[in-house]
């Protein structure tokens, strides 16, 4: 529809994570991060289709090439198998992740994000919806800031076992997003807690 509408109008279609200005623009978030933190250790970015994540690890590294960059996703997308592979092992069409992280359902990365976050991206780290939504709560909690189910993902893989042995090191936690329904809190909602 998109196309169509373009082709009748004259208009551009801006991707929203597979076109190198949208990936670059959102690279200026790694840029700040680093210039505030010179010395960071570790960068973890919740991840839907890899603009977010590839633009800040191509300024992370650009500057920090030490730095690792982790990208955080739902259980289902198996990100870490096709970079692994360096290969898209997903169906086609795309399709999206059963999952309350709206902003990271994207279970396929792009075809232009895809070699970058091959090239750059040190790990990943999957999370459940149960752990999101103890992000979410961690984040309200202790934090009194209100982030969606993709922040509560960074704020889980901080926390998770895969970040043992991190103490002392300096690391960047993207919280991304403003998709919060006030009606529907991650953490109090039974069929994410089982509560």
């Amino acid at each position: 529809m998109a196309d169509k509408i373009a082709l009748e109008t004259g208009g551009v279609i801006i991707h929203p994570y597979d076109d190198y200005d949208v990936i670059a623009g959102q690279g200026t978030i790694g840029l700040e991060l680093i210039q505030q933190v010179e010395d960071l250790d570790i960068v973890l970015v919740p991840i839907s289709g890899g603009g977010m994540t590839s633009g800040i690890a191509v300024a992370v590294k650009t500057i920090r090439p030490e730095c690792k960059v982790i990208a955080v996703e739902p259980k289902g997308k198996d990100l870490w198998r096709s970079l692994e592979a360096r290969e898209r092992m997903w169906p086609n069409p795309p399709q999206f992740l059963n999952t309350i992280a709206e902003g990271i359902m994207t279970q396929q990365v792009g075809k232009i994000t895809f070699p970058l976050l091959c090239d750059l991206v040190d790990g990943v780290i999957t999370v459940t919806d149960k752990e999101m939504a103890e992000g979410c709560r961690l984040a309200a909690e202790r934090m009194k800031v209100m982030v969606e189910a993709a922040s509560g993902a960074a704020i889980a893989a901080a926390l998770s076992d895969e970040m043992k042995g991190m103490e002392g090191k300096k690391v960047g936690v993207i919280l991304c997003g403003g998709n919060m329904d006030m009606t529907r809190l991650p953490w109090m909602d039974t069929r994410v807690t089982g509560k």
